[in-house]
């Protein structure tokens, strides 16, 4: 079922989980509408590499030591995406 969103993001804070090509795409369709974009994955595609060294995302590596620390990464957050993960990032997150 797809339902149709239409919500403002400009100046919101937006977690996007998955740092591949598929979180990718949706990590720059929030910024090109304004949001404040955080990605949380064990690796990144070269794309969000460069968006983060222009400042433009904040990229956050998670390792298993990393899982007690969700919580605060995810507080403030208006929206977030739940992308395609890798098993291990699944089993690290406890899915």
């Amino acid at each position: 079922m797809r339902v149709p969103l239409f919500i403002e993001f400009s100046g919101r804070n937006v977690l996007v989980i998955g740092g591949g090509g598929v979180g990718t795409r949706r990590a720059i369709k929030f910024l090109l509408a304004g949001a404040n974009v955080r990605v949380l994955s064990l690796e990144f595609s070269n794309e969000l590499l460069r968006y983060a060294e222009q400042g433009k995302v904040e990229l956050i590596r998670v390792m298993p030591m990393m899982r007690s620390c969700l919580g605060g990464i995810l507080s403030g957050l208006t929206w977030w995406l739940l992308q395609q993960m890798t098993q291990q990032l699944m089993k690290q997150l406890g899915s």
